[in-house]
Protein backbone atom coordinates (compact mmCIF):
# COMPACT_ATOMS: atom_id res chain seq x y z
CA UNK A 1 0.00 0.00 0.00
CA UNK A 2 1.32 3.41 -1.00
CA UNK A 3 1.24 6.31 1.44
CA UNK A 4 0.15 9.68 0.18
CA UNK A 5 1.88 12.66 1.77
CA UNK A 6 -0.35 15.29 3.25
CA UNK A 7 -0.02 18.84 1.89
CA UNK A 8 1.24 20.02 5.29
CA UNK A 9 3.99 17.40 5.29
CA UNK A 10 5.05 18.30 1.74
CA UNK A 11 5.15 21.99 2.67
CA UNK A 12 7.32 21.21 5.69
CA UNK A 13 9.77 19.28 3.52
CA UNK A 14 9.94 22.13 1.02
CA UNK A 15 10.65 24.60 3.83
CA UNK A 16 13.44 22.38 5.12
CA UNK A 17 14.99 22.16 1.64
CA UNK A 18 14.77 25.94 1.25
CA UNK A 19 16.38 26.50 4.65
CA UNK A 20 19.25 24.18 3.70
CA UNK A 21 19.62 25.94 0.33
CA UNK A 22 19.62 29.49 1.72
CA UNK A 23 22.75 31.45 2.57
CA UNK A 24 22.29 34.46 4.89
CA UNK A 25 24.72 37.35 4.74
CA UNK A 26 27.78 38.13 2.69
CA UNK A 27 30.04 36.13 5.01
CA UNK A 28 28.13 32.88 4.40
CA UNK A 29 27.89 33.60 0.68
CA UNK A 30 31.62 34.38 0.50
CA UNK A 31 32.52 31.18 2.38
CA UNK A 32 30.38 29.16 -0.01
CA UNK A 33 32.03 30.54 -3.15
CA UNK A 34 35.53 30.72 -1.66
CA UNK A 35 35.94 34.48 -1.90
CA UNK A 36 36.20 37.38 0.53
CA UNK A 37 33.00 39.10 1.72
CA UNK A 38 34.02 42.26 -0.18
CA UNK A 39 34.46 40.27 -3.41
CA UNK A 40 31.07 38.60 -2.85
CA UNK A 41 29.52 42.05 -2.40
CA UNK A 42 31.12 43.27 -5.63
CA UNK A 43 29.90 40.20 -7.55
CA UNK A 44 26.38 40.68 -6.16
CA UNK A 45 26.33 44.40 -6.99
CA UNK A 46 27.47 43.79 -10.57
CA UNK A 47 24.91 41.02 -11.11
CA UNK A 48 27.46 38.24 -11.48
CA UNK A 49 26.24 36.52 -8.34
CA UNK A 50 22.51 35.80 -7.94
CA UNK A 51 21.54 37.36 -4.61
CA UNK A 52 18.59 39.21 -3.17
CA UNK A 53 18.19 41.54 -0.22
CA UNK A 54 15.68 41.52 2.58
CA UNK A 55 16.17 44.79 4.38
CA UNK A 56 19.92 45.25 4.51
CA UNK A 57 20.84 41.55 4.53
CA UNK A 58 21.97 39.75 1.38
CA UNK A 59 20.65 36.26 0.75
CA UNK A 60 21.49 33.71 -1.90
CA UNK A 61 20.40 30.19 -2.79
CA UNK A 62 23.17 27.63 -3.14
CA UNK A 63 21.34 26.03 -6.08
CA UNK A 64 21.18 29.33 -7.99
CA UNK A 65 24.84 30.09 -7.31
CA UNK A 66 25.80 26.61 -8.52
CA UNK A 67 23.79 27.08 -11.74
CA UNK A 68 25.20 30.55 -12.41
CA UNK A 69 28.80 29.55 -11.75
CA UNK A 70 28.62 26.37 -13.82
CA UNK A 71 27.14 28.34 -16.74
CA UNK A 72 29.87 30.95 -16.32
CA UNK A 73 32.56 28.24 -16.36
CA UNK A 74 31.09 26.73 -19.54
CA UNK A 75 31.03 30.13 -21.25
CA UNK A 76 34.69 30.75 -20.32
CA UNK A 77 35.68 27.32 -21.65
CA UNK A 78 33.91 28.01 -24.97
CA UNK A 79 35.63 31.38 -25.27
CA UNK A 80 39.03 29.79 -24.67
CA UNK A 81 38.58 27.29 -27.52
Amino acid sequence: MRRISSPARVGCLEQRRLAEDLLRGLSEIADYIGESPRRAQYLAETGRLPTFKVGQINYARKSEIDEAWSANRQNRQRAAV
